[in-house]
């Protein structure tokens, strides 16, 4: 019986180390990506001064596969964070973070790809967070997928 306590007592603690070991929530699922410039199956939104930064919202379509992408301009040194997610008939699903400094370049943050029916409408969206600013909500223009 002491055995048993013993070996409960030692299970416990491990299970409680390799749960506090977990990442927080918040934490980003990426890194940004280093961005080479607009496609021609991206349709993005205007760009937008938040904070210190830039964001335009794109979504990308290749086909029925479709996701968000979030591009963050900045010519300072800031730490920023992107929830980006891809928008289908409404609803949202496929959503990503990416967080960390960014200085004097421009990133990119993409959601996860998804597929949609011909006839459906999808956009990107992100949650943007730049510097101290709040977050503010981005979205890409809606289009179909034929």
């Amino acid at each position: 019986m002491r055995k048993l306590k013993r070996y409960v007592a030692a299970l416990s603690v491990t299970a409680a180390a390799v749960i506090g070991s977990a990442p927080s929530a918040g934490a980003a699922d990426y890194p940004w990506y280093p961005f080479d410039g607009i496609k021609s199956n991206w349709t993005c939104s205007p760009t937008e001064k938040q904070g210190s930064a830039y964001v335009q919202q794109c979504v990308i379509v290749n086909g029925i596969a479709y996701q968000g992408a979030t591009i963050i301009t900045t010519n300072s040194s800031v730490t920023a964070q992107s929830y980006t997610s891809a928008i289908k008939n409404r609803t949202s699903d496929g959503r990503v973070s990416c967080a960390g400094p960014i200085s004097d370049t421009t990133v990119l943050c993409l959601s996860e790809t998804l597929r949609a029916a011909r006839g459906s409408y999808v956009q990107g969206a992100a949650e943007v967070i730049v510097g101290a600013t709040g977050p503010t909500w981005h979205m890409s223009p809606t289009v179909p997928i034929k």
